[in-house]
């Protein structure tokens, strides 16, 4: 079984978030669609659920909460900030990821105090939000991050050029990627390889599509579900009859990936696999469930992510939140 639930946000997998497997029961399933809630309040309903998440005593659900913001232009600046001020790293990073992402330049302005941060993964998103913003920047610090020992630096720093979208990069990290991780567990360095491949993609480098289909088939169970997930993200339709047949291929976190990818790929095949996870004991499976609904335009998908927004888990209802906010119109 699965130790961690990758990728459904990005702090997951920049600091390597681990998750139990406890168990905890979902909330009630959902009723006919006469009782189910409009789709304004839902969104005011998952509005109130990001913001008080960013005051969780959780920093990943507090660093999710940021990202769940990036879709509410009128209260991403105030908890980006909040975000940057945080004392645990999780949150930093995923508020420096959301003033590079969003062009957030009244925000970017202040952002060399991070250049001594403790953390390289702090000093990293920090570089990369200074020249999203269009600041000069000493950009040759990326190089060190792209060569780190340290498996969740070096992949934060290939994504990191992945979403900056700066072609010249590929060379570079080609280059890098064949510096080896010899303290690095197998499962680490393969996951590094796939975010190494999923920035080359992004850039441009479709030569770089044969990693993630390869990681498809992985040995690791982890890295299949992301190999899958960035299929989707993207966009290799090439890979689509592979994805369903994935649907059948447990676990269970494996069938949502493929879910995932078909959605993304415009296809309603995963809809059952999703509404069927959302009822899983598993609050990992119920949360990765939650942001695989908010790609289908479909009513049960809707009526299914109200029922999650009442889950007894906080980090299923931030999810279900950051699908509602993000998702297609339903």
């Amino acid at each position: 079984m699965i130790k961690r639930l990758l990728m459904l946000f990005i702090a997951s997998v920049a600091f390597g978030c681990q998750t139990t497997q406890s168990t905890s029961e979902p909330a009630p399933a959902s009723g006919s669609s006469a009782t189910q809630p409009s789709l304004r309040e839902l969104h005011d309903k998952a509005v109130e659920q990001v913001l008080a998440s960013s005051q969780s005593s959780d920093p990943f659900l507090r660093a999710n909460a940021i990202e769940a913001a990036q879709n509410l232009p009128d209260r991403v600046v105030p908890l980006v900030q909040l975000g940057l001020n945080d004392p645990h790293g999780v949150p930093r990073f995923a508020a420096l990821v959301t003033v590079g992402k969003l062009r957030l330049r009244s925000l970017a302005l202040d952002l060399s105090r991070f250049d001594n941060d403790p953390s390289p993964s702090i000093r990293a998103a920090a570089l990369y939000a200074r020249r999203a913003n269009g600041q000069k920047v000493d950009f040759n610090p990326m190089r060190d991050f792209l060569v780190a020992q340290e498996p969740e630096v070096r992949g934060n720093a290939a994504m990191l050029l992945g979403i900056l979208g700066d072609k010249s990069a590929v060379p570079l990290i080609k280059e890098l990627s064949k510096v080896p991780m010899p303290r690095a567990s197998p499962t680490k360095a393969a996951i590094v390889r796939i975010q190494q491949a999923e920035a080359l993609v992004r850039l441009g480098d479709d030569a770089s599509l044969a990693p993630l289909r390869a990681g498809v088939y992985s040995q690791f169970d982890e890295v299949r579900v992301l190999s899958t997930q960035l299929i989707g993200r993207v966009n290799d339709k090439a890979m689509q009859w592979a994805m369903l047949n994935l649907l059948k291929d447990p676990p269970i976190e494996l069938q949502l990936a493929a879910a995932e990818a078909l959605a993304r790929f415009g296809h309603n095949n995963g809809l059952d696999v999703a509404l069927t996870a959302a009822s899983s004991e598993l609050p990992t499976a119920r949360g990765q469930a939650a942001l695989t609904l908010g790609l289908f335009n479909d009513p049960r998908a809707t009526s299914a992510l109200a029922n999650l927004l009442n889950d007894p888990e906080e980090g299923v209802r931030v999810a279900a939140a950051a699908a509602i906010l993000g998702g297609k119109k339903r």
